[in-house]
């Protein structure tokens, strides 16, 4: 009996379980709540369950934390209070002490509730109500930024008030009745109906942060940017700016990507209100998509040469139209380049200059495994029609062959080379008879010998390396007199003409010096001169170069300096320097750069380049870059200001003076100011900045 007894409660045990499984499942196939809490009470007169202690509710739809639930499972309702917070199907929190809703919270109410929004923007108001996907919310307040980037306590970089505010989750939107903008608890701008998309959106339809600007020669300007998302991969900007001074202007970006390529148009025109003629400008590019490693085609237009740069648009000097296409060919390098060139600098018909077409086809690393050296060939047509009107045209085969041996009982490495070009160059002369087609050849060996010198301790290694390079090459008629300097002093060829090669017999010789000390502390020196042997008349250059130092200064990351000078080889005097130093020290930054040159090489010229930048506070910077010529004590141009920005917003603020004259452009003084408020905007360039000095 007992035995039997006990097999009859197992089973109705297992059969309560069963049960009672088959009841979740039921109910969370239909959507039912699950409750969990320290306590639940079941009223089954009223249908009412009570729960409180730490009460967690779940379905497929939200989740519900809160100190007491209060839910008529007949309504299919509750009543949450106390501390509730409520996470829905969006990924967005709700938290308030009191809140009323149906079991999938599509319909709820509440008061003094704060909302944040998936991506951690945050709305709060007094009252919200919501009704099928539509959140209700009166006396609001929205902000993207997060409290922990707060310039300033309890104020956020920007937020918008509204009497009341529609978000419809199903759209997408918010929408705003009667709102200000605050930047920085700031009343800013106010409308009576403002909406964007909510954080889930990654384009749409809609205007984008103005930009103002004050300018002695433009005047007052805005500029406000309209976005049109014509589709997933496709859209365009429209940004009228208006100038109290000056004409105004259209400016129009289409975007298009697809699986044909990238597709990017910018233009614009102004209005003609000064009754010069309308001018505009077209820049278009577009990159293909094909088996081949690149395939570009580049527009640049403008009917005005000095339309860009009055309106301070862009700063371009030469506009460049044409195609590139470049590819790998078993191994080997394929470039095809087609181009026009239309130099703003210049006027009337010697502005343009064509390059139709250059081909390259360049075969590298083969062997010559007897010798073990590699070869590289560099097959090259060039046809080019110059500002002067003169056509030339260049077939050429350029041959290097490199040999590396090294003395292991002496410690000697020598690179052997041999480079020959052969190249037919011809120039049509358009305005003369003297056209020129010839076949040049251009041979020379040579080596490098080098010695390094190794030394290392605890702290600290050096390596000091002595360098030798003679090079034998017969004198030719082609070449003009080529400048040594700190770049060439040791090449192979300084000359970069393809119709022309460094001519004669000469030796460059010179050090390098490399320390570094605890790995914190490292520079470089390097050190050279060039001697041409039985130079031609005909050469104006010396036979003996100036020498040429370079060096290089790292103190911890710190602190780094890269100078380069030319020194007279008789007087050891200086004639050209180029000196260029950083730190960076906690919230500083300084940058300067120095260029002096002697009248040895052209007009004398002396000039100096800073820029700064001193963080003032977090996210808040102190900026300034200016350029000045020493020989005439004036400035050439200097730009400072403050620049602000977080994780929601940008300010840039500024004051600018360009002194460069362009043609008939004379120098020009102004404000810019540019606020982007994020996410809706970018701040990958800020307001119409000048150049001036060294880029930190």
């Amino acid at each position: 009996m007992i035995s039997i007894t006990f097999k009859k409660i197992t089973i109705i045990y297992l059969l309560i379980n069963f049960i009672f499984l088959i009841t979740i499942l039921f109910a969370k196939a239909n959507n039912e709540i699950d409750i969990s809490a320290e306590r639940i009470l079941l009223d089954k007169e009223n249908d009412i369950i009570n729960a409180s202690g730490d009460v967690l509710i779940k379905n497929k739809q939200l989740i519900i934390n809160s100190d007491k639930v209060i839910f008529y499972k007949d309504k299919k309702t509750f009543e949450a209070i106390d501390n509730v917070t409520i996470h829905d199907k969006y990924h967005n929190k709700y938290y308030s002490d009191k809140v009323k809703s149906n079991e999938d919270f599509s319909t709820a109410s509440t008061r003094n509730v704060k909302i944040r929004l998936k991506d951690g923007s945050r709305v709060v108001g007094s009252v919200l109500k919501r009704q099928d996907g539509i959140n209700v919310i009166k006396n609001s307040q929205y902000t993207p930024c997060l409290e922990k980037n707060y310039l300033i306590e309890n104020c956020p970089g920007w937020k918008l008030k509204a009497k009341t505010v529609y978000h419809d989750e199903k759209t997408k939107t918010m929408h705003y009745d009667h709102s200000t903008l605050y930047i920085l608890n700031i009343p800013i701008l106010y409308t009576p109906y403002f909406s964007h998309p909510d954080p889930t959106v990654n384009k749409r339809s809609g205007l984008l942060p103005p930009s103002f600007q004050s300018d002695d020669k433009l005047g007052q300007l805005i500029s406000i940017p309209y976005f049109y998302n014509i589709s997933g991969n496709k859209d365009i900007t429209f940004t009228p700016t208006f100038q109290s001074t000056a004409t105004n202007y259209l400016t129009t970006e289409f975007r298009l990507l697809n699986k044909n390529g990238i597709f990017n148009i910018e233009t614009n025109i102004n209005d003609n209100s000064d009754k010069e003629g309308t001018k505009h400008y077209i820049f278009a590019n577009t990159e293909l998509e094909s088996n081949l490693d690149k395939f570009d085609i580049y527009v640049q237009s403008s009917n005005n040469d000095t339309y860009m740069r009055k309106n301070q648009i862009n700063e371009i000097d030469v506009l460049i139209s044409g195609i590139t296409i470049s590819d790998t060919i078993s191994g080997n390098d394929f470039l095809f380049e087609t181009k026009s060139y239309k130099h703003l600098s210049l006027s009337g018909s010697n502005q343009w200059e064509y390059l139709y077409p250059k081909l390259t086809y360049n075969i590298s690393d083969l062997k010559l495994p007897k010798i073990q050296a590699n070869i590289n060939i560099k097959n090259e047509i060039l046809r080019l029609k110059s500002l002067n009107k003169n056509t030339k045209t260049s077939i050429s085969s350029e041959i290097k062959i490199d040999n590396q041996e090294i003395d292991t009982r002496r410690g000697y490495v020598f690179d052997n080379f041999f480079d020959t070009r052969l190249i037919y160059h011809a120039i049509e002369n358009e305005n003369s008879n003297n056209d020129i087609s010839q076949l040049r050849i251009f041979p020379q060996i040579g080596t490098t010998i080098s010695y390094p010198l190794k030394k290392i301790n605890t702290d600290t290694s050096q390596v000091l390396k002595p360098i030798l390079m003679p090079i034998l090459a017969p004198y030719n008629n082609y070449t003009d007199s080529l400048e040594v300097n700190n770049s060439n002093i040791f090449s192979r060829n300084r000359s970069s003409s393809l119709s022309e090669w460094e001519s004669g017999p000469r030796i460059n010789y010179g050090a390098e010096w490399f320390v570094d000390y605890k790995d914190k502390y490292d520079g470089n020196l390097i050190i050279g001169q060039s001697i041409k042997f039985n130079k031609e008349k005909s050469d104006s250059s010396d036979e003996i170069s100036d020498i040429m130092t370079s060096l290089f200064i790292n103190f911890d990351k710190n602190i780094y300096t890269n100078a380069e000078f030319i020194v007279d080889r008789e007087v050891y005097s200086i004639n050209k320097s180029n000196i260029t130093s950083s730190i960076f020290f906690e919230n500083f930054t300084l940058k300067a750069e120095y260029d002096y040159v002697s009248n040895k090489f052209a007009t004398a010229s002396e000039q100096l380049g800073l820029a700064s930048r001193f963080e003032l506070s977090k996210d808040l910077n102190f900026i300034f870059s200016g350029k000045r010529d020493l020989n005439s004590n004036l400035n050439i141009g200097y730009e400072t200001g403050l620049f602000y920005e977080n994780d929601c917003l940008a300010i840039d603020f500024k004051y600018y003076r360009d002194l460069t004259k362009f043609k008939d452009i004379e120098d020009t003084k102004g404000l810019s100011l540019l606020i982007t408020l994020k996410p809706f905007g970018s701040s990958k360039s800020f307001g119409k900045s000048k150049t001036f000095g060294p880029q930190i």
